[in-house]
């Protein structure tokens, strides 16, 4: 091989290397990494109010609706799993406060409320309502099973 060939790959190699080391992130000549802070708010609205990271904080109310008496347990999933035994004088109702990870904000943290079976006034076991709110607002309602993503 000659001198001048040699040469050039050597050259090609140490500007491919020089190429790469572009790529990740920059380090200063002392070794240190280098950060870019993130950008400002991508909406180009007004200041993020939460940082990044950050859990937020829910309130949740679960309810069975109805009088009378429900005459098969109450379960529920909210920040724990749980149940009240039946017999239980209706309306019933339980709030928790979830902190939510920056990943449950983001996909949701499902909480649920089984009503099961009620007495009617009229004596008869009849399926019960439920109903589920976050932070004051009434987000389901049904019969039965309620359940919801609290975000």
């Amino acid at each position: 091989m000659t001198q001048t060939r040699c040469f050039g790959l050597v050259l090609a190699g140490m500007l491919a290397v020089a190429g790469l080391s572009g790529c990740g992130d920059a380090t200063s000549a002392s070794g240190a990494r280098e950060t870019t802070p993130p950008p400002a708010s991508s909406s180009g609205g007004g200041p993020v109010t939460r940082a990044e990271g950050e859990k937020a904080v829910r309130t949740v109310k679960l309810e069975v609706l109805g009088r009378g008496r429900a005459v098969q347990p109450i379960m529920y999933v909210a920040e724990s799993d749980g149940s009240e035994t039946g017999g239980m004088t209706l309306p019933w109702s339980k709030t928790v406060k979830l902190e939510l990870t920056p990943a449950e904000q983001k996909v949701g943290r499902l909480v649920s409320v089984v009503a099961g079976g009620v007495q009617t006034s009229g004596g008869q076991i009849a399926e019960g309502s439920c109903s589920i709110s976050v932070d004051g607002k009434r987000v389901v309602s049904a019969k039965g099973l309620c359940e919801y993503k609290v975000r």
